[in-house]
């Protein structure tokens, strides 16, 4: 990593190419099966697609993915499903459920478009506020715990 400095501006750090490329180790296969993972919520299937490649491969890189797209949709599933419970008076629907079910919604649109597009070019992309149903073994952050 190189540290960059601007007379105008604060110092920023700047990824090599090969950092930020660091998915030479995976062929484009495993990239479309990370990819698809991520991108099964426009593909209509949410959960059947990162189910179907947890249990269809073996690389752990791919495996850790869908279990963290698994834990995304289920949290957002919980989410939704907290939203309704508070739908149960006029009141509570305008002011508690609408907001919670516009923000879910729209933080699941962006957050798997941005995860999808990240993990292609990165291999992993950890999801913003999302419940751990499923244990993912080998961190993200730090492969060696």
């Amino acid at each position: 990593m190189t540290l960059e400095t601007s007379p105008f501006s604060e110092p920023t750090q700047t990824l090599k190419s090969r950092e930020v490329m660091n998915n030479d180790k995976l062929n484009l296969k495993e990239k479309f099966y990370i990819l698809i993972c991520h991108f099964s919520l426009w593909m209509l299937l949410p959960v059947v697609i990162p189910v179907a490649v947890l249990f269809l491969t073996k690389n752990h890189v791919i495996i850790r993915n869908s279990k963290e797209v698994l834990n995304f949709q289920l949290s957002c599933l919980t989410f939704l499903l907290i939203a309704y419970i508070f739908c149960i008076t006029p009141i509570t629907m305008l002011l508690i459920s609408t907001p919670m079910i516009v923000s879910d919604v729209v933080y699941l649109g962006i957050f798997s478009l941005i995860g999808s597009v990240k993990s292609f070019y990165l291999n992993e992309y950890r999801y913003p506020f999302s419940i751990k149903f499923l244990k993912i073994k080998t961190s993200i952050a730090n492969p060696h715990t």
